[in-house]
């Protein structure tokens, strides 16, 4: 752990290397010293891990960025594979997953995709956390950090609407948050009334359609929004080495042969679940949202998104580390900085001053994060932080070297020296060069520091994958090797020591004695890395068990002893409704509000006006409450009044009903249907009706025309002579939905679609025969 006294020297080392950047703002700012402190955390939480693993390449929180990609291929490709068997409708689609889950490949693959998913959140979770710990969130880099916050709102999205999917006792919850929503808005009982409750849902086709385009919409834009994640880097990296992708292959596929999702009861719309088993990594927010007051969530929701979306901004970075400058007089055009650069921050453009050669560094401000890895890379230090040259930095390292004689140098990142290096900078044998990154140094200047005296030199930098400027560890380890341009001189190379280790172990890297390799950052298999994968498996063992525990938590999101009563009605105020007898004498008002109330053992308990707003002319007003009432037998009676004469009252329903536990007891109105031709003639003309072909796809509607079924001309006269003792209004329903029982002579049996008595509603019904009706022979 670092004192103060070596803060202060770290902060002095580097204003004396540096006088251009004011340094101790740069790490004492309120806002650095936060991050420096939640860094200092992190990092300990993590040295038992890198002390188990024993390697740094198998460390699973240096990859938590392209693990979580992988993940989302994973997710994607057994996402492709399930919606090959997926059929949409509240029943179909039920049946489909419930198939799927019957057979062997098929649980694998449901399984991986549940569990990749939830694996996804938890790398994503701590790839967010150590981007925001190790200062790579503001500044130039806000575009990443927005796009990486956004990406995390859509993926929850996508959790969620996945889940309703399977209309299963989950769904049941989740539309009981979707209700609690809707309600709120007339339009949005609409919605739940023709989609959701309504006769209108039909099998919910429509309904379950929408949540599958939502469903796969919002990962195509999970997938706009990783290009802008990405594409202001260089060279970006969007899968893990291929030894990470096989063990997360591989623990996935164990956890879902062993621990198969299985399936819940399906969705009931009389009854609630008492407990329901909910992921928590998606479905977190649902027992706060049904129990708490829904202004409050929001509240909540709303301020957290808000300050992640608001943080590169809220904690800014120190104005004083200026972009990166170039130094024309020095700069030869050799376009090793442009390489070099992670972030494209660099291009090489046309000189300004006219003097040879014809091109020159520029810099854009707008992506340069001053992170140095270019000033290691130009071999004539024509690159510099403010407007200050290099060499008075490099002057007084070796100044220091030959002062001091057979010292020990050792170039470090800031991350070591902010949480490593501690009272090494007080070895008198030992000379500490703390620099921004590790890359910042050139590797001759190792040779320099060697030819001045020194009796080692050493760079400690960040171990694989974990550079927090992304490549400034390999392009160092390069240029030592002799890989990269500028190269060490090969007289030096073996004597340059180099070690890849956390800051946490500075202390047992500086002791280290290993020389630079060319393979340190490439994984080349061997048996003796068994010992490291051993462990790395339990560890990840550990984890996906809990991941599965916290996936699949029981719940209790409903009062037993309470019952729900829904009130669902679709009505033209003025109308007749079904099974009610309409007052005499009264003609229709369709602009006049529809007022509803509900008395509970002769106790008003909902009194509501619906006005002539929601009153569509059209199709009528759609109305959809829901109350909680204790379990119990008890007097319920709904009145409506509809009329501009309030003494009119339409008694809806007035019964004594037993009411259980958890019990959903829906109270449905709707008008008497007046079938509609032209309605009819829309559905005749619809090229699909839910998941089949449509009527005129069959059927013409021209003389003698046959296609696949016989023609409509003419239908209307002779309809009624089909079947005995059916008018030709009762054989056209039966022919819809029971196609069977009557089939016209010279047309085979089987051959109409079957289910169209599910697809259509009774309405839908009523306005296609309305509309056969009126096709006559001329």
């Amino acid at each position: 752990m670092n004192t103060p006294h070596a803060k202060k020297q770290l902060t002095d080392s580097l204003t004396e290397r540096n006088p251009s950047v004011d340094w101790n703002a740069r790490l004492n700012n309120p806002s650095r010293k936060l991050l420096n402190f939640f860094e200092g955390i992190s990092l300990r939480l993590e040295a038992p891990l890198n002390w188990l693993i024993n390697d740094p390449r198998f460390n699973p929180l240096y990859h938590t960025g392209t693990i979580t990609i992988f993940l989302l291929v994973v997710i994607l490709l057994t996402g492709i594979y399930l919606t090959m068997f997926y059929p949409f409708g509240f029943t179909f689609s039920y049946n489909a997953v419930s198939s799927i889950e019957g057979n062997f490949v098929g649980r694998i693959i449901r399984a991986m995709h549940r569990y990749a998913s939830d694996a996804a959140v938890i790398f994503a979770l701590l790839h967010g956390w150590r981007t925001f710990f190790q200062d790579r969130f503001r500044g130039p880099r806000w575009l990443a950090w927005l796009t990486g916050v956004g990406m995390a709102v859509v993926v929850w999205a996508i959790g969620i609407t996945g889940y309703w999917l399977i209309w299963d006792e989950r769904a049941q919850v989740l539309n009981q948050s979707l209700f609690k929503v809707l309600a709120n808005f007339k339009s949005g009982q609409t919605f739940i009334v023709d989609h959701l409750v309504g006769e209108a849902a039909g099998t919910g086709w429509v309904f379950m359609l929408l949540v599958v385009v939502l469903h796969l919409g919002l990962s195509a834009l999970v997938g706009y929004f990783l290009w802008l994640h990405l594409k202001r880097m260089s060279r970006a990296k969007w899968l893990p080495p291929k030894y990470w992708m096989a063990i997360s292959i591989f623990v996935i596929l164990v956890a879902a042969a062993l621990f198969p999702v299985g399936m819940l009861p399906p969705l009931s719309k009389t009854q609630l679940p008492t407990s329901t088993p909910i992921d928590f990594f998606y479905l977190f927010y649902l027992p706060t949202f049904l129990r708490g007051p829904q202004a409050l969530f929001w509240s909540v929701l709303l301020f957290i998104v808000g300050i992640a979306l608001a943080l590169p901004w809220i904690m800014p970075r120190a104005k004083a580390l200026k972009p990166i400058q170039v130094d024309l007089a020095h700069c030869d055009g050799c376009t090793l900085c442009e390489r070099d650069c992670p972030y494209n921050a660099i291009k090489m453009v046309p000189r300004t001053d006219g003097a040879r050669p014809k091109f020159q560094a520029e810099i854009d401000p707008a992506l340069c994060v001053s992170c140095g890895v270019c000033i290691g890379s130009c071999p004539d230090n024509a690159l510099t932080f403010g407007d200050i040259p290099l060499d008075p930095m490099w002057k007084t390292t070796l100044e220091q070297v030959a002062e001091k004689k057979n010292i020990k140098v050792v170039f470090t990142c800031e991350r070591h020296a902010l949480h490593g290096v501690g009272d090494h900078f007080n070895d008198p044998e030992t000379y500490i060069v703390p620099l921004t990154c590790i890359a910042m140094a050139n590797p001759n200047l190792a040779a320099q520091a060697l030819e001045a005296g020194a009796s080692d030199v050493q760079f400690i930098g960040c171990p694989p994958e974990d550079c927090a400027n992304r490549e400034g560890n390999v392009w160092l380890n390069e240029r030592v090797t002799g890989e990269r341009l500028p190269k060490l001189k090969p007289n030096f190379i073996p004597q340059i020591e180099t070690a890849w280790a956390a800051p946490t172990d500075f202390g047992k890297a500086i002791k280290s004695k290993s020389k630079s390799e060319a393979n340190a950052f490439k994984f080349i298999p061997n048996q003796s890395h068994i010992r490291f994968i051993v462990p790395l498996l339990g560890v990840m063992a550990v984890v996906t068990a809990i991941q599965i525990w916290f996936s699949n938590r029981p719940v209790s999101f409903f009062d037993p002893n309470y019952a729900t009563l829904a009130i669902q009605m679709t009505h033209h105020s003025g109308y007749a409704i079904h099974d009610v007898t309409l007052p005499a004498d009264i003609e229709p008002d369709l602009v006049h509000p529809i007022r509803i109330t509900l008395e509970v053992d002769h106790e008003l308990v909902f009194d509501e006006t619906y006005t002539a707003t929601d009153n569509h002319i059209n199709q009528g007003a759609r109305i959809f409450e829901q109350i909680q009432l204790p379990t119990g037998r008890h007097r319920i009676t709904v009145k409506m009044y509809d009329r501009p004469d309030e003494s009119i009252v339409q008694l809806l329903f007035d019964e004594t009903v037993e009411l259980k536990p958890l019990q959903s007891l829906t109270i449905s109105f709707r008008d008497v249907h007046i079938p509609d031709p032209k309605a009819g003639e829309r559905i005749y003309n619809e090229t699909a009706s839910g998941v089949n072909a449509g009527c005129r796809i069959c059927h013409s509607l021209q003389k003698d025309e046959r296609i696949i079924g016989p023609s409509f001309y003419g239908i209307a006269d002779r309809a009624g002579n089909r079947v005995p003792g059916l008018t030709a209004e009762e054989y056209l329903h039966q022919s819809i939905v029971e196609p069977n029982a009557f089939v016209v002579p010279g047309y085979p049996s089987g051959q109409m679609i079957q289910n169209f008595g599910d697809i259509l509603t009774e309405e839908q019904i009523e306005d296609l025969i309305a509309f056969l009706m009126t096709m006559k022979e001329k």
